[in-house]
């Protein structure tokens, strides 16, 4: 056997026992990400409707979207519904993952939401200047 044919081997080997995500964690984030843009755009169209209605309380809508969208509660929300569905493969999971690695599982994804949420307000802003 060559030296490449092996090392072509042993790479494959290697692919093969590399850590992976579960895949329910990876549809848990986007579910998280999908309720908050649709509890966004329900704020928003819930805003304009206010300030069409009385221009004068315009200031009063004024308040972030963060103040108003419960990102914790989104989450739950969403853990709640991943755990009904697919209980079995969640709980295998979670019997190799210790606390605090779910812990950062879950700011990760807290985090990146957040920074979402941010970054689509500063490109609203921008686009109504």
């Amino acid at each position: 056997m060559s030296r490449d044919s092996t090392f072509t081997v042993s790479s494959t080997r290697q692919n093969m026992f590399k850590y992976r995500t579960p895949p329910w964690k990876e549809t848990y984030r986007k579910q998280c990400l999908d309720r908050l843009k649709e509890s966004r755009n329900k704020q928003q169209s819930l805003r304009r409707h206010i300030c069409f209605d009385n221009p004068g309380d315009a200031a009063d809508a004024g308040a972030t979207v963060s103040d108003i969208i419960d990102i914790d509660a989104i989450m739950k929300e969403e853990w709640r519904k991943l755990q009904s569905k697919h209980f079995d493969i969640v709980e295998n999971d979670l019997n190799g993952d210790s606390s605090d690695e779910m812990f950062a599982f879950y700011e990760s994804i807290h985090s990146e939401i957040r920074k979402e949420l941010e970054a689509d307000l500063i490109k609203e802003g921008e686009a109504s200047k």
